[in-house]
């Protein structure tokens, strides 16, 4: 990852970044990706800037990371529509998969947050689960808990709201190889489609009208989108 050339995301600049430092270097903290599996990812975050214009970009900034070649970029378990530059903490895409289902059939942000709590909530019942296990293995009493020093974690999985906020950001981010956002996307697939007048083309999932044959489709000249809820 270190000899990557990593172009400056702002297109009216040209040459590379370069590293400056990292979160853990300066700070002394860590960035979490949140998943289905159980507790967080923790990950150093490069800061890298660019010698001519001076901006400053985090290495997993969505801008940055489309520019990596795909070997690059995958390290990096985050698809670059929901790598935001100001979020304080990820979602990893195997998560975004199952959760992209969930959004676009319920809208249910609540449900999504819940399962990211209820995972790492499953994930520490499991360990403790064996290490009472072990300890009864070596006949030896488990002590009540590990003293804390007064420090505590204290970024957690986002809420519903946000969940939904992200998913709204990333339906218009162009943070993607072809640079077009899902919303244009589709926008452009429904006025692809088009009709021969007088007929209404209709899908199973927005109403029971007339089915325009697909063999039809491309024989007309008047774009016409009938929406039956």
């Amino acid at each position: 990852m270190v000899q990557l050339q990593v172009p400056c995301p702002d297109a009216t600049c040209h040459g590379m970044l370069v590293n400056d430092h990292t979160n853990f270097s300066k700070n002394k903290t860590l960035f979490p990706i949140f998943d289905l599996n159980g507790a967080p990812s923790w990950y150093i975050i490069m800061t890298m800037v660019h010698g001519n214009c001076q901006r400053r970009f985090d290495a997993n900034d969505g801008e940055v990371l489309v520019n990596f070649p795909d070997y690059g970029a995958d390290s990096y378990p985050v698809d670059t529509n929901y790598a935001f530059a100001n979020d304080a903490s990820h979602l990893a895409q195997n998560t975004m998969d199952v959760f992209s289902a969930l959004m676009l059939t319920y809208d249910n942000g609540e449900m999504c947050s819940a399962m990211l709590y209820d995972s790492i909530n499953r994930a520490y019942i499991r360990r403790l689960k064996s290490y009472c296990s072990k300890a009864k293995q070596m006949d030896a009493k488990p002590i009540e808990h590990v003293q804390k020093e007064g420090v505590y974690i204290k970024t957690y999985p986002p809420l519903g709201d946000t969940i939904r906020d992200m998913f709204d950001d990333a339906a218009s981010s162009k943070t993607n190889r072809w640079r077009i956002s899902d919303y244009e996307r589709h926008t452009r697939e429904i006025q692809s489609a088009c009709t021969v007048p007088g007929h209404i083309l209709s899908r199973p999932h927005v109403g029971t009208n007339e089915e325009l044959p697909q063999e039809t489709w491309g024989d007309c000249s008047m774009d016409v989108w009938h929406k039956h809820w």
